[in-house]
């Protein structure tokens, strides 16, 4: 039965017969009769319903805007972060509490705006710690810098500056208050103690950076130990005596607020980390049911008009599904390391809650690969409107004909080969009526029952989720068995079960199903008939196979939430344990990320082989060309001088190195005498704090935070001033109004800081607002030294620092500069090349040998969590790195225009092919071994010589975008003629293994393990195409090294050797 899907190698004689069988059976213009096309007749589209005012509203506001508005458990969010906030402001405002707090109480205020309670308690109880800590490092910093400093002083010439100043002051009412004037005019200034404070202000600014730089769990405290050394270092040289508690009302104020807003999170709507989890859990439920149900809008789209191609609506909503499961789950894992570290009164641990989140991982990779579906068909109809080819799923495998699952390519490139195969199989389909869009009513009817109980038993999984996430005992949805030894179920148990059995009767009848259009043609039920392209069939079964792991997965997790419910029926207060790691917690960074950025990653990795990570990371094996490894103590000292001076150049380097010649820059005229009154008069610290925000490793994140940045600036300037002079009038301020007043203008001003996706940008405008209506009720209620200003004098000058340290931060971006461009590109490379070292990985599996010294189920318990992670976190950086592609248009076009399309393109290609090889595990892991080694030698992109070309290519284009040179044209331009040229040349089925009987049989065309290797063929096909789309973007971007003569003579090769 069906002889050519286990044909012999075909040679060229009989890829020329086949060629012209196929040409002679497709040269009527009318083809048979039975059509599938309107097997299934989908139901007329429903007329819009008229939207209500409100709802047109929220429609035209941004995403973020309309949901949070909409969103009740928002609302509460917002509350209880407007609360804490104008509760620090409200104490500012008594004359007692504002002594007490002294010129610094507007510093309560601004804390609320930096770190606001909009997080559960036991994360927020960390980023308080941590942020007192940069504050208490801070100022034990620069108490330290105050007493190396005053050993430098001269004794005798402080003293004598100290009694010409008191004798000069005697005669007047307030000898305190012209002392203190004194003091920050600078009379006591020194060159060796303000040297002493600039080297403090340079180490402390340098670890504030480094912690910035490679630890962004503690950007918080890494803000406010900036801050307080900044301060301390500004006004600590102007002071002759011991003055350790300068910022002591900087320490009150936080310290305030900090006590405030841990009651408010206590208090008002308290929440935990494994509640909030579990929130994110519901929410990651019904995206996939989402997912699950927009594939009937699939099925019922018109393929041909083009609803399924990229940027129209559907195409649009499909992709917006996936990357609301990768921001869920990235939000997820985020929370995950502390879960097991808070106080919790609940059903379930945070053990409990942690142990979901690989099972939400791998439920999530299978939903993606069904979203595969509708791209596919999408980029299968905008080829044929654009009249190009693509690679083919039977040219993968050997099915003795070609097939046309006509995915993305370049016209361009498409050989005289493919050309002609690709134009015959298209015109086949339409003779045949077995296009896709004909073939999709039967998919949809075939998959209906099993997506209709995979979305129900999605819906019982969600409420048993939100029950045991709430305080109730009981659930609704529990049945008792009539056997006393059995537990109760709940209704996700009996879901569980119907899912089971429709899972069972898919598997049974719908390889059957979607055979029914193509077993006439391909002669299962006679021995001869004709042979036809198979796309329709590849795409419909790999569409089945991802419905199948999908539901599998389904099953797991329900199994996994129906045994933890059983286990947690009633509430218990759970006990934080493993507080040791808090510190790994704290401090973890990915090392991946920097290696992605460009960095160049350790040498020889401890511990891989160990860990099985070297079965999807190939990193180990890397070795330093210049130097063999360090032998003894004197090389080993070498190596390290070694790895410093490499580490100078790297960026964060570069970054810790600016961010301490700004600091220093901006403090100098702290330090000077004819300018110090002027600076603390004006506080011109607070531009020196700016730069040091503002500053960013690229050209186009700084020239952005300028822009933004100043805006934000604006912004908080005029809220502040409407603020201010709404409540305040000409005076200097009524407490009950501001206190009104600053309540409602808070209301917005906190929303957008809560739930903004710009965080930065909407911190310095609350960062302004709370300096205007703070520092100007301070001007007017406590005696300074220099005032301030109240209102709009306070505001220009606000805004005149926010320029100057924007300014100072712009220029010395440009010395030297780091381009967006060039790490753009440089990061693509390096995710290009773990793409390779996934590739590698994955074929390296599908081989799987004994050589390895583990057994097939040791191996997969090893490979598949590791490849899995890789996976998903080289996904993840594709993701930002799409956002980081935006950013780098704000670089300007100053050298040229830069080609953003074809860096946005490479990234999309980048990200198919990410869920090409998700796919691609999937089949792995669905086909037992035996049918692997027993189509081994049956499957063309297992040919060793075409995995050295795909290999070989990546390892060209990574190499090309990592150095900018240019690519050669001989290259392989296309990986499917590739495929067949391997073919021609391989050995005949005589010299190979005999194939087995079970490929020759119906049976195998109707078996679970065929629909799972025709999604790996699929699978590949996605791959080898993305891979000649990266191709062809890195030849125009970087440029294309010709063979003159060489195309032309390809072409007629291909015309000779391969007749039609």
């Amino acid at each position: 039965m069906a002889p050519f899907l286990v044909s012999p190698t075909p040679s060229s004689a009989s890829i020329n017969k086949f060629y012209s069988s196929s040409g002679s059976s497709q040269s009527s213009s009318e083809g048979p009769s039975t059509s599938y096309g309107h097997a299934m007749s989908s139901p007329p589209p429903a007329s819009p319903a008229k939207l209500s005012t409100t709802e047109s509203i929220l429609e035209r506001l941004p995403p973020w805007v309309s949901l949070n508005i909409a969103s009740w458990h928002s609302w509460k969010l917002l509350l209880r972060c407007w609360l804490a906030s104008w509760c620090a402001f409200v104490l500012i405002l008594p004359g007692n509490s504002l002594l007490v707090m002294g010129n610094a109480a507007f510093f309560a205020f601004m804390t609320s705006l930096i770190i606001p309670p909009n997080m559960p308690a036991q994360l927020f109880a960390f980023v308080v710690l941590t942020s007192l800590l940069g504050c208490l490092f801070g100022w034990g910093f620069g108490a330290v810098a105050m007493r190396a400093s005053l050993a430098l002083r001269n004794t005798v010439t402080t003293a004598s500056a100290i009694l010409m100043v008191q004798t000069a002051d005697q005669g007047n009412s307030n000898p305190d208050a012209v002392f203190n004037k004194q003091v920050f005019q600078g009379v006591f200034l020194e060159t060796g103690p303000s040297a002493m404070f600039g080297l403090f202000l340079a180490i402390g600014t340098a670890f504030a950076a480094c912690l910035r730089a490679y630890y962004p769990n503690l950007a918080f405290m890494s803000l406010f130990l900036t801050i307080f050394i900044d301060i301390f270092t500004a006004y600590g040289p102007l002071f002759p005596i011991p003055h350790y508690l300068l910022l002591n009302s900087f320490m009150i104020s936080t310290a305030m607020y900090s006590a405030i807003a841990i009651a408010c999170v206590l208090v008002i709507f308290p929440e935990t980390l494994s509640h909030q989890w579990l929130n994110g859990g519901v929410s990651l439920v019904k995206t996939f049911k989402k997912m699950i149900d927009i594939q009937e809008e699939v099925f019922a789209a018109d393929f041909a008009g083009g609803d399924l191609i990229r940027g129209a609506p559907l195409y649009n909503k499909v992709l917006s599904n996936k990357e609301a499961f990768m921001k869920g789950f990235q939000s997820l894992t985020s929370k995950t390391p502390m879960l097991s570290l808070e106080f919790r009164y609940g059903k379930w641990s945070g053990d409990d809650v942690k142990a979901l989140e690989a099972y939400f991982g791998r439920l999530g990779s299978k939903m993606v690969s069904l979203q595969t579906y509708s791209r596919l068909v999408g980029q299968e109809y905008h080829r044929q409107m654009l009249g190009s080819t693509a690679a083919s799923t039977n040219s993968i495998m050997k099915l003795g004909n070609s097939s046309s699952a006509s995915l993305y390519s370049n016209a361009s490139v498409d050989s005289y080969v493919m050309r002609h195969m690709t134009h015959a199989d298209v015109e086949a389909e339409a003779f045949h009526h077995i296009r896709t869009q004909d073939i999709a009513p039967l998919l949809r009817e075939a998959t209906a029952e099993l997506r209709a109980a995979c979305v129900a038993a999605l819906n019982e999984a969600e409420e048993v989720l939100r029950w045991s996430n709430s305080r109730k005992t009981m659930l609704k949805q529990i049945q008792t068995s009539n056997d006393p030894e059995h537990l109760e179920q709940s209704l996700l148990h009996e879901e569980t079960i119907k899912l089971r059995k429709a899972l069972t009767a898919f598997k049974e009848s719908a390889p059957k199903e979607i055979l029914k259009p193509f077993s006439p043609l391909l002669g299962l039920e006679e021995n001869t008939g004709p042979k036809v392209p198979l796309r329709a069939l590849f795409l419909s079964v790999t569409f089945s196979s991802n419905l199948i792991w999908a539901a599998e997965s389904i099953v797991e997790l329900l199994e996994k939430i129906e045994l933890t419910r059983a286990k947690r029926t009633k509430n218990h207060f759970w006990l934080p344990k493993g507080l040791r790691d808090i510190s790994q917690i704290l401090t973890m960074h990915d090392e991946d990320t920097h290696k992605v950025l460009g960095e160049r990653s350790s040498l020889a990795k401890k511990g891989l082989e160990q860990s099985g990570y070297h079965f999807v990371d190939y990193s180990s094996y890397q070795l330093d060309p210049d130097s063999s490894p360090p032998r003894h103590f004197g090389q080993r000292v070498g190596a390290w001088m070694h790895k410093g001076m490499e580490w100078m150049h790297t960026r964060e380097a570069i970054f810790v190195m600016k961010y301490v010649f700004i600091s220093v820059a901006l403090w100098l005229p702290s330090i000077f005498k004819s300018s110090a009154f002027f600076a603390y008069a004006n506080r011109a610290v607070w531009a020196q704090i700016m730069a040091q925000t503002t500053l960013t490793v690229t050209m186009s994140e700084q020239v952005y935070a300028y822009f933004s940045r100043v805006l934000a600036t604006l912004i908080g300037l005029l809220a502040g001033l409407a603020a201010w002079y709404t409540a305040s009038g000409s005076g200097d301020g009524n407490p009950y109004s501001l206190a009104v007043v600053v309540g409602i203008v808070l209301i917005p001003i906190m929303f957008v800081r809560v739930h903004s996706p710009y965080p930065m940008e909407t911190l310095i405008m609350g960062l302004t607002f709370a300096l205007i209506v703070g520092y100007s009720w301070i001007d007017g209620h406590l005696e300074l030294v220099a005032d301030p200003g109240v209102g709009w004098n306070l505001a220009w000058r606000r805004f005149l620092l926010v320029v100057l340290g924007c300014a100072a931060g712009f220029v010395i971006m440009l010395f030297p500069s780091i381009s967006s461009r060039e790490l753009v590109r440089v990061s693509n490379a390096n995710c290009i090349r773990e793409i390779s070292e996934l590739y590698t990985s994955v074929v390296a599996a599908w081989m799987f040998t004994d050589e390895i010294g583990k057994t097939e189920e040791e191996f997969m318990a090893i490979w598949s969590p590791k490849f899995r992670g890789k996976l998903l976190s080289t996904t993840s950086k594709l993701y930002g790195l799409r956002a980081q592609t935006k950013m780098a248009k704000w670089e300007g076009s100053m050298r040229g225009n830069w080609q953003y399309d074809e860096y946005a393109r490479l990234v999309e290609v980048q990200i198919e092919m990410t869920g090409a090889l998700a796919q691609l595990s999937g089949a792995l892991h669905s086909l037992p071994m035996a049918w692997r080694r027993r189509l081994l030698h049956r499957t063309r992109f297992l040919n060793p010589n075409f995995i050295a070309d795909v290999i070989a290519v990546l390892s060209a284009v990574s190499q090309c975008l990592k150095s900018g040179d240019a690519l050669h044209q001989v290259l392989p331009s296309s990986l499917t003629e590739r495929i067949f040229y391997h073919d021609a040349l391989a050995p005949s089925d005589s010299k190979q293994q005999e194939s087995p009987n079970d490929l020759k049989r119906l049976a195998f065309l109707e078996s679970v393990e065929f629909m799972s290797y025709a999604t790996a063929v699929c699978a590949v096909c996605q791959l080898m195409n993305g891979i000649d789309e990266t191709h062809q973007i890195a030849k125009r971007l970087c440029g294309e090294i010709p063979l003159n003569g060489y195309a032309h003579w390809k072409e007629d090769w291909d015309r000779a050797h391969f007749e039609f």
